[in-house]
Order: structure tokens, then sequence, then C-alpha cells
């Protein structure tokens, strides 16, 4: 009696979880597509249902590769945690700024350091224009969604010479900057 009860409640949950809207039989078939992962495609209608999941990847595999080119290039990553886990250049700091909501809990050591990997974490851009005064190339990256936080032509407004947006994330979200600066 008690296991027809269950059976009963579980064909009920499943039917109302088929009908919400949650369920996508297609979803669970293909969970490591990109286009699951980053509510692309035929799944673009579950992004404010599902959990949101920026890809990040895609964009510190192409830092990696540019790394690999320009060793001694600065690399300058906004808003994005994960990435200090996938890349690893020589020259490397996390932007985050401190009226953003995540910095408190994302910052050590007096906002310096960042909590993932403990690397410089620049929160002014007074402190991007420092460590970066005898640079002649930045390479920025940012989440669309919070753009105008890091914009190069406010940071670097005398020395800036040309930004080009060097890639784009699969899911369109997060774009790296090549910024080139004059001495």
């Amino acid at each position: 009696m008690e296991l027809a009860g269950l059976w009963r409640g579980f064909v009920l949950f499943a039917a109302a979880f088929n009908a919400s809207g949650d369920f996508s039989p297609s979803h669970i078939a293909s969970a490591g597509e990109p286009s699951v992962a980053f509510r692309l495609g035929p799944f673009a209608d579950k992004e404010e249902l599902w959990y949101p999941r920026p890809d990040y990847e895609s964009g510190a595999g192409f830092l990696q590769r540019v790394a690999a080119q320009s060793p001694s290039a600065l690399f300058v990553v906004h808003h994005c945690p994960p990435v200090a886990r996938q890349f690893r250049p020589e020259r490397y700091a996390t932007y985050l700024s401190r009226s953003s909501l995540g910095f408190y809990e994302w910052s050590r050591e007096r906002g310096t350091r960042d909590v993932w990997e403990g690397r410089r974490l620049l929160s002014t851009w007074e402190e991007l224009r420092e460590i970066s005064r005898s640079d002649t190339q930045v390479f920025l990256m940012r989440p669309l969604t919070v753009m105008a936080q890091l914009r190069p032509e406010g940071i670097w407004p005398e020395r800036l010479d040309r930004v080009t947006r060097e890639f784009l994330s699969r899911d369109g979200r997060t774009e790296v900057l090549r910024v080139l600066l004059k001495r």
C-alpha cells in the first residue's frame, strides 16, 4: 500500500515537472552541448528560467593562445572569476570595482588580491593606469553586461591609440579587447 502511494506521488511530481517548462528531454539528452550550457538556440527561451552559465571557457582559451604569442602582455579580466582558474599568464590582474556587489566577497588582503588564486586585484581606473603605465598593449576581458565599468577611453584618455574587439564568446556575452596605448 505504501509503495502504491509513493508511486502515485512520483507520477504526480513527474507530470507537474513535465508541464512546468523546467523539464526538457532534449536538454537532458544534450546536457554537455554549448547550446544547453549557455542557453543558446532552442534553449534561449530558458535563459531566465534555468541557472545562468556564461561562457568563460572560450574566452580563457583565447587568452591562453594570445599569451603564448605575447608572454609579456598585460591581461586584465573584469568580473569573470572562473577565468582566474583557467588562465595563468605571467602578467594578470582581475578588475572589480569596489562599488560592485561581489567586491567584498571576491577580495582579500584589503581588496588587493582575488580570493581564487591570490592574484592582483584592481578596483579603480587609477590602479589600472598605474599597472599599465609602461605597456603599449593591454588585453581586457569583460562581460558585455558591465562593459561601461571598464571603458578604455575613460581609463587611458591621453594614451589610447586604438581598441579592437579580438574575441566574442560563444554565448555572445563576453568580449576580449586589445587596447593599444601610446608611450
